[in-house]
């Protein structure tokens, strides 16, 4: 496994006009650079889990799931499906920190993450898929989990009307980046070394689609926020 410089996981932010974006930089994360170098930051962030810390993105979306289980019947029984899965590490760590087992799919649309997954949890129900075109029936899972996604699909409306028909009941949208006082951003940027793109995401424009799909925000839990760059890192809880 591959040392990561976490100084280096995402770099060099420069504004882009929304009609810059290539093919190039929407398709990055397919690259077959990228997977070894992010789940070397998850062996460290699982390692600090099983340690007793909190590391932020895990916790957040446990707190954010919670909830909605334990106002069904079965928690247990609740079927989950995870857009932007990469490497299927939420499918340990949701077990983990919320104490049980629940019936998961993971998609993402880099073959190479993809593999990965299925390689370190062959149990589990991996497919390569694009998120706003997803190869399952209407309502097919109780909740679904949109996985720090939206940030690098400038299609992102697509991606939130495909992720809303395909939940029953729940929607997160997991890691979301927004502004609150100037329209939504097309930026340019280093990922695990490798150049693509990232969307900081007007709020109220991003409420707004939601309301279109059907959803209706519940909560949000709010990560991280600069107010002198209106910079925000939020997770949404939708339901329908």
């Amino acid at each position: 496994m591959k040392t990561v410089d976490l100084g280096a996981v995402s770099t060099g932010h420069t504004p882009i006009a929304a009609e810059a974006v290539t093919n190039e930089l929407t398709d990055a994360w397919k690259s077959d650079d990228i997977p070894l170098r992010q789940r070397a930051l998850v062996h460290r962030e699982l390692g600090a889990l099983y340690k007793g810390g909190d590391v932020t993105p895990f916790k957040v979306l446990a707190e954010a799931l919670a909830p909605l289980l334990a106002a069904r019947r079965n928690p247990g029984e609740t079927s989950l499906l995870e857009i932007g899965c990469a490497s299927g590490y939420y499918l340990e760590v949701l077990r983990f920190l919320l104490d049980r087992p629940l019936p998961y799919t993971g998609v993402d649309y880099s073959a190479p993450m993809i593999a990965m997954a299925k390689a370190y949890y062959p149990q589990g129900n991996f497919l390569v898929a694009d998120g706003a075109n997803l190869p399952f029936p209407t309502g097919a899972f109780d909740g679904a989990i949109s996985s720090g996604v939206l940030l690098h699909v400038p299609n992102y409306p697509a991606h939130i009307r495909e992720t809303a028909r395909v939940a029953r009941e729940f929607v997160i949208l997991h890691r979301t980046p927004v502004c609150r006082a100037r329209p939504t951003a097309h930026l340019r940027k280093k990922g695990y070394g490798v150049d693509m793109v990232e969307l900081l995401f007007n709020e109220n424009e991003l409420v707004q689609l939601l309301g279109e799909a059907g959803l209706s925000v519940v909560s949000g839990i709010q990560f991280h926020g600069d107010e002198r760059t209106d910079e925000y890192g939020v997770t949404y809880v939708c339901k329908k």
